[in-house]
């Protein structure tokens, strides 16, 4: 199975763009039982949270006003960049946020359960 991550920022154009990147893992020195962990890159971050997102919500072109990785748990969503970018994913995704000052992403949860995410902001 591949892991990938979304993460939205401006272009050479200043308009947002989506771009979807494998997460690499490496052998690490992290031992669990008797198996050797892979791992990917290291990355700092300042807190952790859960939120839950009900079904229908929607938000307008917006910006990012920190870096932050958001990690589906459950549900479905849509996400846009004024680009024309439109990707639908679900449980297990994740989206990469960098700060930006500029209108970045639209957002809506999909279907009748809502979503839950954990986001992990670096700032």
């Amino acid at each position: 199975m591949t892991l990938t991550k979304l993460t939205v920022f401006s272009g050479e154009d200043g308009q947002a763009e989506l771009r979807e990147d494998e997460v690499q893992f490496q052998s690490s020195d992290n031992v669990l039982g008797s198996e050797r962990l892979k791992m990917s890159k290291i990355e700092p971050c300042k807190r952790s949270f859960f939120i839950h997102l009900p079904a229908g919500f929607h938000t307008e072109f917006r910006f990012a006003d920190r870096e932050q990785t958001f990690v589906c748990l459950s549900g479905e969503y849509r996400i846009s960049t004024d680009d024309g970018s439109v990707h639908e994913k679900g449980p297990g995704s994740v989206i990469h946020l960098l700060r930006d000052d500029v209108s970045t992403h639209t957002f809506d949860v999909l279907g009748a359960e809502g979503a839950h995410f954990l986001v992990v902001q670096v700032d």
